[in-house]
């Protein structure tokens, strides 16, 4: 008896919520405009997108051509490592600005604009050199014959990224390793390299754009170098200091070599000698470096 009355109960509710339902489907929807009333219509054209800005061009004789689109600035310009001597861009009625080279040697070329005295990155070239602070286009002018850097049919390393907690400095840093060909199908041991980058790069930079790891992979290949791995941290180990604190350069200088040593001998050294195989006798690790990295160098 319970259970027909539940059954009962149970059919009159699904007819109720099934007559709702068709009084909801069934209701006159509520129209934004009265029947007959007109709806305005927007005939105004689309307004016409300016033209994609191709910069650099590098043409087959290897000359350049940089474009920018600036139609308020008043002056722009443009300065490279082909040369210490600023190019000045010219202005077309639409507002684009370019200048084309002289002929460039096949290169990794670092440039910026400057537009009205401000220092830019190139925005029609994806290609930014790692920085602390981006403000470096990246320019590759290709040659006939491959150069040491460019990627090669040759066996290649390994360039593992790493993220560790520095205890000497309390804080978590970046660490990018080098392994050459064939390091996890073997059980040798390598020596190794810690190298250092320049005062404006960070761990990034000798991969992104030194390309030390292609370089290394084509040596191997012509059998001109040793299989090692390397090692590439961040040099900027000191806490940054505000330009308003008094502080001289040389006292800034001296305090990051004082807590980049810390981290390398107490931190990253510790770190790869427990997860990679390398060896730790003297005569097989190295240090080297570029610009700020090369006096890092010559200091520890």
């Amino acid at each position: 008896m319970k259970k027909q009355t539940i059954l009962v109960l149970s059919f009159v509710l699904v007819l109720s919520l099934s007559g709702i339902v068709r009084a909801q489907s069934t209701a006159p929807s509520e129209s934004p405009a009265k029947t007959g009333e007109a709806k305005p219509v927007n005939t105004a054209s689309p307004r016409p997108q300016p033209a994609l800005v191709i910069s650099p061009e590098v043409h087959p004789d290897r000359r350049v051509t940089f474009r920018l689109r600036a139609p308020n600035a008043k002056e722009v310009s443009i300065s490279g490592e082909w040369g210490k001597d600023k190019k000045a861009l010219s202005r077309d009625e639409e507002g684009l600005w370019s200048v084309t080279t002289e002929p460039l040697e096949p290169d990794l070329y670092g440039y910026s604009f400057s537009v009205d005295g401000l220092q830019m990155l190139d925005p029609g070239n994806s290609s930014v050199k790692p920085m602390r602070s981006p403000r470096t286009s990246v320019l590759e002018v290709p040659g006939n014959s491959p150069s040491l850097h460019d990627f090669q049919p040759v066996p290649h390393g390994t360039v593992r990224i790493h993220s560790y907690q520095s205890k000497s400095l309390g804080k978590k840093r970046g660490l990018y390793v080098y392994t050459p060909p064939l390091y996890d199908q073997t059980t040798t041991r390598y020596p190794v390299l810690y190298l250092f980058h320049g005062s404006g790069d960070n761990e990034v930079t000798w991969t992104a754009l030194g390309r030390a790891h292609l370089i290394l992979d084509n040596l191997l290949a012509q059998r001109k170098a040793k299989p090692m791995v390397i090692v590439m941290m961040d040099g900027h180990a000191a806490p940054p200091v505000s330009p308003t604190s008094g502080a001289a350069n040389t006292d800034m200088r001296s305090r990051n070599i004082e807590y980049f040593e810390r981290d390398l001998l107490e931190d990253v050294v510790p770190f790869v000698e427990s997860n990679y195989r390398v060896r730790n006798d003297r005569s097989d690790r190295a240090i080297a470096g570029l610009s700020m990295g090369g006096g890092q160098s010559l200091t520890i």
